[in-house]
């Protein structure tokens, strides 16, 4: 689900939330066609009829390969879309992992037990 006010908090985030939508409908698109082709396959192996595994491989090959690429860039542009929300709200990034809200980032962090004996 998209947030609308995450897009009218950040709209240079909109861009990254459309692309990932996009990705993530063509990935979809491609687990379908990977249904039906292997649910057809076995359609006609139970009805022993003949079978182009050929053709039905190459598909399936395609379809994986395509799906691959595009659950890569949807990740990709939920990343960017992520990182330009964190940069306008003071959380940190990969890219400024010290600082948030202005206040210094302290790496000795003391454990529960650290702090219970105190």
């Amino acid at each position: 689900m998209i947030k609308k006010r995450l897009i009218g908090l950040v709209p240079e985030s909109k861009k990254y939330i459309v692309a990932n939508v996009l990705f993530q409908w063509i990935s979809l698109c491609c687990n379908v066609v990977l249904i039906c082709t292997i649910a057809g396959v076995l359609n006609r192996l139970m009805a022993k009829e003949t079978v182009a595994y050929g053709r039905s491989l190459l598909i399936i090959l395609v379809a994986v390969g395509i799906r691959i690429i595009c659950v890569k860039l949807a990740n990709t542009a939920s990343y960017y879309a992520s990182k330009r929300v964190k940069r306008n709200y003071g959380y940190r990034t990969k890219e400024n992992p010290g600082k948030r809200d202005g206040k210094p980032y302290d790496k000795n962090i003391l454990s529960r037990k650290s702090r219970d004996k105190r």
